[in-house]
């Protein structure tokens, strides 16, 4: 029996894909077209000017194909062809000539305990030409330069690229390629139906594979909009999927929208067990699923003489639940885990001859296992404590939303720990290292999954972070000087979620470069020209305490110098959300990470021969779900500025864009307001 395993891809590949996706085939006379001649182009595509059911876009998908043959996946290998044609619209558009082929290579080593295969994918057939609108063909003869665009977990998210040649407005162009797979292993398991641009027709052809014993092919139909038709399955000797759209609007690609893959549309091939039921209800599914990871769970940790033993070493009985609880947790966080070490470390570890682990005696004999084996022997040392304990799987909302009616366990990729202990439930993640006691990763907070018990599988939904959880506090000592540059020490503490998500970005860094992504990150929200020199770091290690930064400052000529006069800008720091909020139009909701709170304290120091003639005035903007307060205030001849910035929710509606951008453009236009500084000379002159 052949071992198939779907690929998930990243969304950054995803993105990537979504660019590259315009095709062009008839379902009815459907062939794998690497050889074939071009279509015919209608001369009233040449002529057109714009798209009539979109008016002004930069560009307009005419007729795209994508066919996905699994056919022959044991003995070739899958296949992903795309013939792709455009019209060009505007200067602008003109980018759609520089194509993306995104796709992905090489071996999880996650997986090296377990696989000893390599996944490949190659990119060939490639084939493209630029037709101009007076019907003159320019052809590509140019190379396809491959780019590894990310490299996590031993894969390679890559892009074959190329570019279309003499492309201008009132051009059409079209490619084709194909993106075959090695045997075994299938990659290609979704129809991108939404594209960046408008899609006039698009058709779609799913060859499966009709040799694996007990499963059949089958499709979830996600995103799609309303009337249009479903893959219609079963057709011809090969039992072809087909089906033919038109009219998709397109996907905008804008700062702070929610994740890709929760506003596209599009259809995801899987195989299904011929016994499981065809017309169980989502909450049916989901319990049944829920018996299998409690099954699962309970197999890893039925070993009760190896957790009492490891409890009794670890917990006093006289210790309250919650302190039982956290040491039970800094228990686990010290094994080795292995889905956090970087790629070389990784490598590393395949010479190690590692062994898997298959329950809690070998996790802890080894001293090693992955996130998923630490979250399941914390469960295990909680129960053994007496504490009720089950694993939870969530959809990590950087990537996906969940949705319970869509039957589809890969929504569900992360997975946390519930507890109820005294009187309190807690979610935790002691599977992920960079993870405080009593917070979970911003993806996993405030979403939704399902729990595993005896009886089956809970919908739970995951707390809400609170503006408090994701605190930066910024404190600053700085020196004026008479040409208005300003320089001292900057000292920035992160609690709560952003310390997590600076320590998990850290955890693949050596030290060199941990220094090097917090420099760049600071210097990122100073006036330009400005300079940051990291000092010291503390608690890179110590999850229950911030993570503090210090450092010397610089801004040269940060103060306007009129006149004997020194005009001070009461705070330095960039607002970032004025620029991810700047296009007047917004197509996609308002999407955050998370709530937070920004609290800076800075003193200024005038120079010697200098004294505060003027500060602004104090004010305040509290709408509840976005506050912003600063008050400035002189002290023993220097200048405090207290400054407060909360943002108190995650998704907003598109309507509340407007609001957005005045809070944001308020929140940085009084950030510019000045102190004034007056020299003691120019005094004596009035």
């Amino acid at each position: 029996m052949p071992r198939f395993r779907q690929f998930v891809r990243s969304i950054a590949t995803l993105i990537c894909l979504s660019f590259a996706l315009i095709s062009v085939a008839s379902i009815g006379t459907h062939r794998l077209f690497a050889g074939d001649a071009w279509l015919p182009i209608a001369p009233e595509d040449l002529a057109l000017t714009d798209n009539p059911a979109s008016p002004g876009a930069d560009a307009m998908i005419l007729y795209r194909e994508d066919t996905l043959d699994a056919s022959q996946v044991v003995n070739r290998g899958d296949t992903d062809s795309e013939y792709v044609r455009t019209k060009i619209f505007t200067q602008a558009g003109t980018k759609y000539a520089n194509v993306v082929i995104g796709y992905s290579s090489g071996q999880d080593l996650r997986d090296t305990l377990y696989e000893d295969e390599r996944n490949e994918i190659t990119i060939v057939g490639v084939q493209g030409r630029t037709i101009h609108a007076d019907g003159s063909i320019v052809e590509f003869s140019g190379n396809v330069v491959d780019k590894v665009l990310e490299s996590a977990n031993g894969y390679k998210y890559k892009a074959a690229t190329f570019s279309l040649p003499d492309v201008q407005p009132g051009s059409i162009i079209e490619y084709k390629y194909i993106k075959a797979g090695q045997p075994r292993w299938i990659h290609s398991e979704y129809w991108e139906v939404s594209q960046p641009v408008f899609t006039r027709e698009a058709h779609f052809t799913y060859i499966p594979y009709l040799d694996y014993t007990g499963f059949a092919a089958s499709f979830r139909y996600v995103g799609m909009p309303p009337g249009t038709p479903t893959p219609k399955c079963g057709v011809g000797n090969q039992q072809s999927c087909l089906m033919t759209v038109t009219n998709i609007p397109p996907i905008v690609d804008e700062p702070l929208m929610p994740p890709p893959a929760t506003v596209r549309g599009y259809v995801e091939w899987y195989y299904k067990r011929l016994g499981d039921p065809t017309a169980d209800t989502p909450e049916q599914f989901w319990n049944r699923e829920g018996k299998k990871w409690e099954g699962d769970l309970e197999h890893f940790v039925n070993n009760k003489d190896v957790l009492n033993d490891e409890v009794a070493k670890t917990v006093n009985s006289a210790d309250p639940p919650e302190t039982k609880l956290r040491k039970l947790y800094a228990r686990v966080q010290q094994i080795r885990n292995l889905d956090e070490e970087s790629e070389r470390t990784k490598r590393e570890a395949g010479s190690e001859s590692l062994e898997k682990n298959s329950n809690v005696k070998d996790l802890l004999k080894h001293g090693y296992g992955t996130a998923e084996d630490l979250n399941f022997l914390f469960i295990g040392l909680a129960r053994a404590t007496g504490f009720q304990a089950e694993i939870a799987y969530v959809a990590p909302r950087d990537k996906v939303f969940f949705s319970s009616t869509i039957k589809d366990r890969e929504q569900l990729s992360a997975s946390v720990v519930w507890v109820h202990a005294g009187t309190q439930d807690y979610f935790l993640d002691p599977g992920r290292r960079g993870c405080s006691f009593g917070l979970l990763p911003w993806p996993e907070t405030a979403t939704s999954g399902v729990r595993s018990d005896s009886r089956g599988g809970q919908m739970i939904r995951t707390p809400i972070p609170h503006g408090s959880d994701g605190l930066t506090t910024r404190h600053g000592d700085l020196q004026i000087d008479p040409d208005g540059t300003v320089h001292g020490t900057l000292q920035i503490s992160y609690s709560g979620l952003e310390a997590i998500t600076r320590r998990e970005r850290a955890l693949r860094e050596d030290d060199a470069g941990r220094k090097r992504v917090l420099e760049d990150e600071i210097r990122a929200l100073l006036p330009d020209g400005a300079s940051f020199d990291l000092t010291n770091v503390s608690a890179w290690d110590a999850n229950d305490q911030p993570l503090v930064v210090e450092g010397t400052l610089r801004i040269p000529t940060f103060a306007d110098v009129v006149a004997r006069r020194l005009l001070v800008p009461a705070d330095f720091f960039r607002t970032p959300e004025t620029s991810e909020l700047a296009s007047q139009q917004r197509f996609n909701p308002i999407y955050f990470q998370y709530p937070y709170e920004q609290m800076d304290d800075l003193t200024f120091h005038p120079p010697a021969g200098y004294k505060v003639e003027g500060l602004p005035k104090d004010q305040k903007t509290d709408l509840k779900v976005v506050l912003y307060e600063i008050s400035c205030s002189q002290q023993d001849g220097a200048v405090e500025v207290k400054r407060h910035l909360a943002l108190n929710g995650v998704l907003f509606p598109k309507e509340s864009y407007g609001g957005l951008i005045a809070f944001f453009g308020g929140v940085k236009s009084t950030d510019a307001e000045t102190v004034v500084l007056e020299s003691d000379q120019s005094a004596q002159t009035h």
